[in-house]
């Protein structure tokens, strides 16, 4: 036999492997029209001719036309790419980091979803609004307490008093605590039965105001004169007044003693007139 007749003899035995190759993919197309994953087998057909195209110049024709054909009866196997590919034909998992899909003839298909690609930024964080913060109390706030009367408690015992916590941030704390005790509790407070027994009238002689007060800080005694009229029914009242008054001052360190005098500048609930509050 020529040589000629081996290239004729060979170019036809390749041309019939190639009709026999198409005759299975016609008979795929008909009774299998979609492969596990649920692609199309004329879309697995077209990628096993592009794969054999990009190949066959590197394999003998008969070689070549053997793997298309496997290719084409097989193509979850052998157009398995990716980590999806694998898992999607239904082969295993491993739960490694980043996870691995083990395909057939020890095939294995990396997860790359879970990799972190250190050459692309970071997106930008999105701004935070600023919230104006709620001001925290001074630093020089302090808190205090204010003596009130009680029913019935005080009508029974005219010196019972009850402390309630109060907080200034003035300089003049003193002053503020007897203003507190003038104005009287909250209403919450008076629920409770509290009440204050100061009781002003008439017109001011200290340009307006309530009262006075100083406080001698070498004698550590405090001087407390109203300026208008106190309103007392009698010995009671009286002593609901100093019990209060001696109380809400008496708390300060620089308080040992307190004189309450009255908008004549008396001494306040002395009953014998000599005034020995002065004394």
């Amino acid at each position: 036999m020529t040589k000629k007749r081996k290239l004729i003899l060979g170019g036809t035995v390749g041309c019939l492997i190639l009709v026999v190759c198409m005759c299975c993919c016609c008979l795929s197309l008909l009774f299998l029209p979609y492969n596990s994953t649920g692609v199309s087998r004329a879309t697995n057909i077209q990628k096993c001719f592009a794969r054999y195209s990009q190949f066959s110049p590197e394999l003998p024709a008969p070689q070549g036309l053997r793997t298309l054909f496997i290719c084409i009866r097989n193509p979850d196997i052998y157009l398995m790419e990716t980590f999806d590919d694998c898992v999607k034909a239904g082969y295993p998992v491993v739960e490694t980091f980043p996870a691995r899909c083990v395909g057939p003839n020890g095939m294995s298909f990396t997860d790359t979803s879970e990799f972190i690609d250190l050459d692309t930024p970071a997106p930008t964080p999105t701004p935070v609004p600023m919230l104006t913060p709620t001001p925290a109390p001074s630093e020089s706030s302090l808190d205090v307490v204010v003596y009130y009367s009680s029913d019935p408690e005080s009508y029974e015992d005219p010196t019972y008093s009850v402390p309630v916590d109060r907080t200034s941030n003035r300089t003049d704390i003193g002053t503020y605590t007897i203003e507190e005790l003038i104005s009287g509790p909250t209403s919450a407070e008076r629920m409770l039965g509290l009440f204050t027994p100061i009781e002003l009238g008439g017109t001011s002689n200290c340009d307006g105001d309530d009262f006075t007060l100083i406080i001698n800080q070498q004698t550590k005694k405090a001087r407390l004169q109203f300026c208008k009229e106190i309103v007392s029914a009698g010995i009671g009242d009286d002593a609901r007044i100093i019990s209060t008054v001696n109380g809400t001052l008496t708390q300060f360190s620089t308080v040992d003693e307190v004189i309450i005098l009255t908008r004549d500048g008396n001494c306040f609930g002395d009953e014998s007139g000599m005034n020995q509050c002065l004394e």
